[in-house]
């Protein structure tokens, strides 16, 4: 007996099971991880590297929700894109930046920290009116300029804070930990805190 293989039906169907994946993820990294089995709970909870792997898998689900990211954007164009035919090696590259980074912001000091995602939240804020008002023809080259002024103003004070931030608290660690101070633990070890009362 011959099978005939319909390529559609296959691509939806394993998009459709490609979403247990997803449910996996959004599943391990929240605070519905009690759902999961008993040695997986333990698993995730005692292993600070299942903890990052499943970081990176947020960042790059999230990534891959609006279609993936690439390098090479003219290669992108060619086709549309959506959450199951994205560029998903480049999306998992930029993912585990994105992850390492936002790793990086956990190391800072309270002000600091709330500046720099103040200023992002901003950023996107700027951005995404920016563009609503752009793709609708109602911001004027000149608004549209100022609005982008904006936002580099608030890029560039983002990277200042966060390079402050985190220079701040290696200094505060070194000073803090002394000969125990290790550069590794600072980045991918768990944030230890005295008290949360």
């Amino acid at each position: 007996m011959e099978y005939i293989i319909d390529e559609k039906n296959i691509e939806n169907n394993i998009s459709k099971i490609a979403f247990l994946f997803i449910s996996f993820v959004v599943v391990s990294g929240g605070y519905v991880t009690q759902v999961l089995p008993c040695q997986t709970q333990r698993f995730m909870e005692d292993n600070i590297i299942a903890k990052h792997v499943i970081g990176i898998m947020i960042s790059f689900l999230f990534i891959m929700m609006e279609g993936g990211w690439s390098f090479n954007m003219k290669e992108q164009k060619k086709a549309p894109v959506d959450w199951s035919n994205g560029n998903a090696i480049d999306s998992m590259i930029f993912g585990t930046i994105l992850y390492f980074i936002f790793l990086l912001t956990s190391k800072m000091k309270l002000l600091p920290n709330l500046i720099l995602f103040g200023m992002l939240f901003l950023v996107y804020l700027l951005n995404s009116q920016r563009m609503y008002w752009k793709n609708r023809n109602l911001i004027s080259n000149e608004n549209n300029k100022t609005f982008l002024n904006y936002i580099y103003i608030c890029l560039i004070i983002s990277t200042v804070v966060f390079v402050y931030g985190i220079s701040e608290y290696i200094i505060y660690q070194i000073n803090e930990r002394k000969n125990e101070f290790d550069i590794l633990k600072f980045i991918i070890g768990t944030n230890k805190c005295d008290s949360l009362s």
